[in-house]
């Protein structure tokens, strides 16, 4: 019988240098794409749910519920309710002075969590610089004076609420405690980060025109 001759050929291992792996990790994230997050985020709707929150706990702990102040605290506060005086025509004690004046609280933030519920389902094509526009500028960023003056009311109406809170903020830092200063910082901080939003809404309007106008060719008056 005839032997095969053949021999089994073994491949050799590649000795080839193997290409690095030349991925690189995502990158961090740079400042400007954190500050557009930001930007495009819509913090009234935050705002709403902590001034919620806020007058919620307000009125229940601080008004509604009994409270130990110490002894002397109760000795007090019982005196507030139990003494009255002529004050402007009517009987009254300290204690309805407090009463008054807490509900009053609560009714400034439920009014503040309705007009930021508002504000947070307004389109953001409105901001504070569109206060000071010519008539001119409405004329190319806006598309009639309708529109341009409900950007003006909104506006105003962000910047109302932001300054009514801040001095609110202000008043916790002098008179409360710890509690409603660290939620009224945050209410402020927040509504105070929209403002400066629309603070650079009209340069970034008028950015885009120029790049939209730039593509067909013609120039930006």
């Amino acid at each position: 019988m005839p032997v095969s001759t053949r021999r089994t050929v073994r491949s050799k291992p590649s000795t080839a240098p193997t290409a690095p792996n030349t991925a690189s990790p995502s990158p961090a994230p740079s400042p400007s794409s954190l500050y557009s997050r930001l930007s495009e985020m819509n913090t009234y709707k935050i705002t709403t749910l902590l001034l919620t929150f806020f007058a919620a706990t307000h009125t229940v702990f601080g008004l509604i519920l009994p409270n130990d102040f110490g002894v002397e605290g109760n000795d007090v506060f019982s005196a507030m309710q139990t003494v009255r005086f002529n004050f402007m025509g009517s009987r009254r004690t300290l204690h309805d002075f407090y009463m008054g004046f807490g509900l009053g609280v609560t009714v400034f933030l439920c009014m503040s969590a309705t007009l930021s519920w508002i504000l947070s389902v307004y389109p953001d094509t409105a901001g504070s610089a569109a206060w000071g526009l010519t008539k001119a500028d409405a004329k190319e960023i806006e598309d009639g004076n309708a529109e341009l003056g409900l950007a003006r009311i909104v506006g105003m109406l962000k910047w109302v609420l932001f300054m009514s809170n801040l001095a609110h903020m202000v008043l916790c830092y002098v008179y409360l405690f710890i509690p409603p200063m660290v939620v009224s910082t945050v209410i402020a901080a927040l509504l105070g980060w929209e403002c400066f939003k629309d603070l650079t809404y009209w340069e970034r309007k008028k950015a885009e025109m120029r790049r939209t106008e730039g593509a067909q060719g013609r120039g930006f008056d």
